[in-house]
């Protein structure tokens, strides 16, 4: 997955998108190596929290993270990430993600100090919002109108940031109802005002492929995890009935996720977006490959839980089973 060169516009400044064809870069897949492991980390978050509540707060962290990497995918289709002074931002935004993912399991534990996990990963996501808002700002000083809708965003970004602060410092259910507004007004006033119509879509291909691409890096997370917790019930050299079909269930959750994105819609949104007029192509993004893919990885979110449950079920059994049995064997005095 070698990337084309990519022309560049003005001397001291990145290099362009090319308007068809493009690739991915490796620096791109770095940092959705970053995003995905987040997202293991939500995993984490549900976990820790049952019930609806914690599957609530955990799938509200997911829209955070999801809405806050698209901002990336706009960046990176029309500059090289991996190319001057853009990579130091993008590397900033990178390590306030990884200190966010570090957090996101305790993002609603009790504070035991004024800088809270929830505080934490607030101004993390801050950090990556105002990396982007500002990358976006520098390399769009040729285009007036993508510049003006850049500042036109960065509105309700910076609201929406704000609530994150005051819901992480209020804490418990306050938090949930600060962030859940933060994410409303940050995805429906930023949906209201890309009517100004000042995005653009250099290459449809990288936009596509950029998406499709992390949700393999997502499924392939979850063939490993399954696959670490078979690996850790066969310690003792033997086989185990459940643990096996709990690993099987894995694997067919993630062929069938495979199967349902890229045998159908990832296909269908590369040949709508090609074969649509470049003013089009925003709202398409926007309507197809930058919504209906959360959807598809919530998807995931839920049945990685399922069969991490399923896992750890099938493991408690054969502890049970097994000291059941060594209880017949060496019975009390």
């Amino acid at each position: 997955m070698v990337s084309p060169p990519r022309r560049a516009t003005e001397p001291g400044r990145p290099a362009a998108v090319l308007p068809e064809g493009d690739r991915v870069t490796m620096f791109e897949i770095f940092f959705d190596l970053v995003f995905v492991f987040a997202l293991m980390r939500v995993i984490e978050l549900m976990e820790t929290q049952q019930g609806l509540g914690g599957l609530g707060r955990g799938l509200l962290v997911l829209l955070l993270l999801w809405w806050a990497w698209c901002a990336f995918i706009w960046l990176g289709n029309r500059v090289r990430l991996d190319r001057g002074r853009v990579v130091v931002a993008i590397l900033v935004a990178m390590s306030a993600l990884f200190v966010a993912a570090l957090v996101i399991p305790y993002a609603w534990e009790p504070p035991s100090d004024w800088l809270s996990p929830a505080l934490v990963l607030a101004l993390a996501f801050t950090v990556v919002r105002a990396s982007y808002v500002s990358t976006f700002l520098w390399t769009s000083r040729g285009d007036r109108r993508l510049r003006t809708q850049v500042l036109i965003d960065a509105i309700p970004q910076t609201g929406s940031s704000v609530l994150l602060i005051i819901g992480a410092v209020l804490g418990g259910d306050l938090q949930g109802v600060c962030w859940a507004v933060a994410f409303a007004l940050d995805f429906g006033v930023g949906w209201l005002v890309s009517r100004y119509n000042g995005w653009r879509v250099a290459s449809p291909a990288h936009f596509v492929e950029r998406h499709g691409l992390v949700l393999i890096i997502a499924l392939g997370e979850t063939v490993l995890s399954s696959g670490a917790g078979v690996g850790s019930d066969l310690d003792d050299g033997t086989v185990h009935g459940l643990s096996i079909v709990a690993a099987l269930l894995a694997f067919v959750v993630v062929v069938s996720l495979w199967w349902a994105y890229f045998r159908g819609p990832s296909a269908a949104a590369r040949h709508a977006l090609v074969s649509a007029d470049p003013i089009r192509r925003p709202a398409i993004v926007l309507g197809v490959v930058a919504l209906g893919l959360p959807s598809l990885v919530a998807l995931f979110l839920v049945a990685a839980l399922v069969v991490a449950a399923a896992l750890t079920t099938a493991s408690r059994e054969r502890h049970a089973t097994a000291g059941s049995r060594q209880k017949e064997h060496h019975p009390c005095p």
